[in-house]
């Protein structure tokens, strides 16, 4: 099973309405390492897709975002997340919400390209937004809210 996670209110805690910017802000949230100690990665596979419309707007840059988000994956994870497929399955969309490109969710772009050869049968992605749901819903994938899979 490929388990594709959000990243802002879903895994990790936001920042007033925003992303972490750095290391020191970036805070995961409860429930998130026990839920996914329990899952055998050894046979599962791990993926974040993220919108990071911060990068667009210069807040952040896109190395410092995307390193943001590798991290957390190896904190909750405590693997390399890519060992299943022998890549970092991490995706962000830098864009604005304005810019209409394929990768911001609710477009699936960011989903499919997780994807790849895998049937969206043996997919799930968790979030914690109605874009998401839709994003997955777009994608053919299973959707499942956070809250629920984490706290259910």
């Amino acid at each position: 099973m490929l388990y594709i996670f959000d990243a802002d209110g879903t895994l990790r805690a936001d920042c007033g309405g925003r992303p972490p910017f750095t290391p020191t802000e970036q805070v995961i949230l409860p429930g998130v390492r026990e839920k996914l100690s329990g899952i055998d990665w050894s046979n599962n596979a791990f993926a974040i897709a993220s919108n990071q419309a911060s990068v667009g707007r210069g807040l952040v840059s896109h190395d410092m975002a995307f390193r943001l988000l590798w991290n957390l994956a190896l904190q909750i994870v405590g693997i390399e997340v890519g060992a299943f497929y022998g890549t970092w399955n991490i995706k962000l969309c830098p864009h604005l919400p304005e810019d209409g490109c394929q990768c911001r969710k609710p477009e699936p772009g960011m989903l499919l390209s997780l994807l790849g050869e895998i049937e969206p049968e043996t997919a799930v992605f968790v979030g914690d937004a109605e874009t998401d749901k839709l994003a997955a819903e777009r994608a053919g994938i299973e959707f499942r809210w956070a809250k629920e899979f984490f706290n259910g």
